[in-house]
This record gives C-alpha cells, structure tokens and sequence, in this order.
C-alpha cells in the first residue's frame, strides 16, 4: 500500500471504521499517510503509533474548517533543514509534513507534544487558515520555538503572507534568527520598506541567501525602491528589482535575490 486517504464526507466515521478494522502498522510499507478532519482522539492515537511506522516518509493532515466559507488562507509557512526541503538520506523515518490548520491549532499542540524527543523531520509546511474577523492576531498565537524544536537542524524559512500587515509576519521571523535562508512572499498591506527590512536582518547574523517577492500597490514605487539602496543591501550584495505588474499600473513586484 502507498496512500491511504479519507474521504471528507463523514470523515470521523470513516477513519474510525477503518482503525477499528485494521492497525496503521501492520502497513510496513505505508510511505504516504493523509487525514481528512480527524478528531482530538484520532490525532492522539496517530501521533502514538507514528513512531513505529518505519516506513513513512510524508504524512498529511487537513484539519475541519470551524468557521466555514469565513475562512481564508493568511498565511503559508514552511520550516525544513535546507532549501531543498528534505533529504532521502536521513536516518529519521518521517522526513515530511504538511498541516493545514486554523485557530485553535489542535494539530500544532498534539504534534509539539508528541513529536518532540521521539521523532524528529526535515520539513515542515503549514497553511494557516483563519477567519480574521474572529481571530485577528491568529498569528501570534503560534509556538514558534516549539515548531523549532521539531525540526532538527533548521537552515530553511519560507512565509507566504496573503493577509494582514507585516507585523506578524516579523515576529514569526524574528523567532528563527539563526536560520541560512529567507524567502518571503507578501502583498498588499504585507508590504514593508527596505528600512524596516534592513532592521530585520541585521538580527540574522547567519543568513546568506535572501528571497523576497514583495508586491505593492503604490504609486510611490521609485521612492520605496530606495529604501532598499542603502548601505545595508549594498554590503550583502543583496540585489533589487522592481517590475511593473500591468502597463500604466501603479501596482509593481520588488524582488530581491541574493548574489
């Protein structure tokens, strides 16, 4: 067996049905494991047996949408030990995980508890889902250095923000200041100047390659592509550019590429 999904149509009976007919171990050669709105008690069986599922690789957990429609992805965030994701030449059993999670992180506080110091992965994916009106600083309410510690030897950190100002985006930056690679996509409101960047990044003393695809809706964009000329970006030979996203239109990407 290589995939073992559930159906979201009545998803709790359906993995009930199954884990009462059979034992996820006795699949040794199950490599890839997705879950469809599982329950609080279906992640605590999971997360207990998954240690002795040797052959699993990738496991993937879609977590039930409490507010409905209200709901809205603000927030892509990946955490692994390269840029490359992971590694096939790893002794640890589980080298992916993908989370799709909203407020109030059931999945997040199940995996901290009972992952770390029993299995460890290279990569980490989490597409937060929020209904802002309900939960406006969704973010902030992340554990950051808990998800640090899942990860064993983190290099990598890429945050897609869709939603929102870039406030919470920098904290959850700030939480990771030993990390080699940044990549970050914002828009809108998400948008921040090469000043405040530059105040950012001087806290990373071990980053080398920076990332940005920041979009911006602004008819001062020659103005904002200097803030990003400073002595600062010039040292890292950290390179600028701006592109006009639609003729005679204010809206325009700044993308910055490490040399």
């Amino acid at each position: 067996m290589i995939h073992c999904f559930s159906s979201s149509l009545n998803s709790e009976i359906l993995i009930d049905l199954f884990t009462q007919s059979f034992n996820f171990t006795q699949f040794s050669n199950l490599r890839f494991l997705s879950l469809t709105s599982p329950t609080l008690k279906q992640l605590e069986s999971l997360f207990s047996i998954i240690p002795n599922m040797l052959s699993l690789r990738s496991l993937r957990l879609l977590e039930h949408d409490y507010c409905g429609s209200q709901n809205e992805t603000i927030c892509k965030l990946v955490l692994a030990n390269n840029h490359h994701h992971y590694s096939i030449n790893k002794t640890n059993h589980l080298t992916h995980v993908f989370i799709d999670t909203s407020p109030p992180f059931k999945t997040l506080t199940l995996l901290q508890r009972y992952f770390i110091n029993k299995i460890s992965f290279d990569y980490l994916q989490l597409n937060i889902r929020c209904a802002l009106f309900f939960y406006p600083h969704a973010l902030t309410h992340i554990d950051c250095d808990g998800l640090s510690r899942l990860i064993s030897n983190m290099t990598y950190f890429k945050i897609d923000i869709t939603v929102g100002t870039f406030t919470p985006a920098f904290d959850l930056i700030r939480r990771f200041p030993h990390i080699h690679h940044l990549s970050v996509r914002s828009v809108a409101k998400a948008y921040a100047n090469g000043y405040q960047w530059a105040e950012l990044l001087a806290q990373m003393p071990n980053l080398v390659k920076l990332d940005l695809n920041i979009y911006l809706d602004s008819y001062k964009s020659d103005q904002e592509l200097q803030t990003f000329q400073t002595k600062f970006w010039f040292e890292r030979q950290w390179i600028v550019q701006s592109i006009k996203k639609h003729m005679n239109s204010s809206e325009c990407k700044i993308v910055h590429r490490s040399i």
